[in-house]
């Protein structure tokens, strides 16, 4: 073999492994916006979602921030509802004046995607404010956005950004539509209460009882929560509603009533106003039982004396 075919022979090789394994050593993650490109006009209120493509990675963890020209466009409100995420130890924060909003959020066991399935992280909601000339907004994000791997050890993921690029006319829209409204008027689907858990630990509120509860809902969203602790008669619930007193609350709850002699219920309301009520009972004991068993002694000696004062009466 000539030298000149073993040098073919060898780029050859260098080629064919460049093209297979090229692309495999270059696919990573892209954080997008949804839509990348899209027009709107004066007034006009539209959905920007923030989503993560993965490329079949498993992830558990996000910090997001991201800009937006505070001249042309006004961020509404962020929406928490459809993301896969579920724990927030930093919920949105939309700074008007830097055109700035920033997240961080998290999901227990992490999120592994199906085919090219992509991830939903947040939606904000927006509106274009007075213009006066046509002009192409750019929406991007910040290099410190990071997108932590379920491994473990929270390791960065690799990905890429692309920004969004919104085309802005200077029209007044015509017969302009709120989308969140539009979902709202179309939620019918009652909250789903996932976590209620009644707890103490020296560690937290002076040893106190508390409770720590936690709801979804992918329509709307969730609007509020409400705690009610009725007092148990005996170690039968009263049910009436008239004696049932509701409170605004969130997670962690302390309770009112450290004895644990109260049935305490949660009502998670979403923003279409469909509730969902989900109850703890509290441990039966002793003081609970003796009012009853007082009770049947007193209805047992009674029902023995008018059988006695008949038996008497027969034989007279």
């Amino acid at each position: 073999m000539t030298v000149l075919n073993k040098k073919i022979n060898l780029h050859l090789i260098f080629l064919l492994f460049f093209l297979l394994f090229f692309p495999l050593v270059m696919e990573a993650g892209v954080l997008y916006f949804e839509p990348a490109e899209e027009e709107y006009r004066i007034g006009e209120k539209f959905i920007l979602e923030i989503r993560v493509d993965t490329a079949g990675e498993c992830i558990n963890a996000v910090e997001v921030s991201f800009n937006y020209p505070t001249d042309k466009l006004t961020a509404v409100e962020f929406v928490e509802s459809r993301s896969i995420l579920t724990l927030w130890p930093k919920p949105a924060e939309i700074d008007e004046d830097d055109g700035r909003v920033t997240f961080s959020g998290g999901l227990p066991g992490g999120f592994c995607p199906e085919d090219d399935e992509s991830a939903l992280l947040g939606e904000l909601i927006m509106e274009v404010d007075e213009i006066n000339r046509e002009s192409e907004e750019r929406i991007r994000f910040w290099r410190t956005s990071k997108i932590l791997l379920n491994d473990g050890y929270a390791t960065p993921m690799d990905y890429s950004r692309r920004s969004a690029y919104l085309t802005l006319i200077p029209e007044e829209v015509e017969d302009p539509v709120d989308p969140m409204q539009e979902r709202i008027e179309e939620d019918t689907r009652p909250p789903k209460i996932f976590d209620l858990i009644l707890r103490r630990t020296p560690f937290l509120f002076n040893g106190k009882y508390f409770i720590i509860f936690s709801a979804e809902d992918k329509e709307s969203g969730i609007d509020y929560f409400e705690i009610s602790e009725q007092r148990r008669v005996g170690f039968v619930g009263a049910e009436a509603k008239r004696w049932t007193r509701w409170e605004r609350a969130e997670s962690p709850y302390v309770l009112e009533d450290q004895d644990l002699r109260s049935i305490i219920r949660v009502r998670a309301v979403d923003k279409a106003g469909n509730e969902t009520i989900k109850k703890i009972n509290p441990p039966v004991n002793r003081w609970d039982i003796l009012p009853w068993m007082a009770a049947f002694i007193l209805i047992g000696a009674a029902a023995w004396r008018v059988k006695e004062v008949k038996k008497f009466n027969a034989q007279q």
